[in-house]
């Protein structure tokens, strides 16, 4: 309804992919699953913001070492405004031995005041069998580009090996 904006700390997005979010050389990346950084709300009319959930708790409910650093990515509003869907990316040690971090996403639905409802699904762009992740690396397929099905709480993702629509 474009009383309320949902967000990331948007400078730093860039540490998972070059090109997005803000450029401020005093951003550091996450050593871990912050329980100071997550997902805040602003109220666009007053210019309050508050944070809504913590990465830490997003990697807890998930079953993510919290060690894991973790950083958010895209949100949208559902059509109602009640929910969020919020995609939070890990980078993950790589199991092979090599110095390469695994990037997988993982997708989330929080309401507004920040209850986590579910992590609906997480995926990859390659398959990161080998990765820190644990038993959740298993699971990881290619996927991509996220949303909400107008008028609905149903998810549409591009996700290899399933019809692709997730009902929250």
């Amino acid at each position: 309804d474009g009383r309320f904006s949902a967000a990331p700390d948007i400078s730093k997005i860039r540490f998972t992919q070059l090109g997005y979010g803000v450029y401020l050389p005093r951003a550091i990346p996450q050593r871990n699953a912050s329980s100071y950084d997550g997902l805040y709300i602003m109220d666009l009319k007053h210019g309050h913001q508050r944070r809504i959930v913590t990465f830490r708790d997003l990697a807890l409910h998930a079953g993510i070492p919290p060690s894991t650093p973790m950083y958010g990515f895209h949100t949208k509003w559902s059509s109602d405004n009640s929910l969020i869907m919020f995609v939070v990316r890990t980078l993950s040690d790589s199991a092979d031995g090599s110095d390469k971090r695994v990037r997988s996403n993982h997708l989330f639905v929080v309401t507004k005041h920040g209850d986590i409802l579910c992590r609906v699904v997480s995926w990859s762009s390659f398959l990161s069998t080998k990765s820190s992740l644990g038993k959740l690396a298993n699971q990881l397929r290619d996927g991509n580009h996220p949303n909400w099905i107008t008028g609905t709480h149903n998810i549409s993702v591009n996700y290899a090996g399933h019809d692709g629509i997730w009902r929250v």
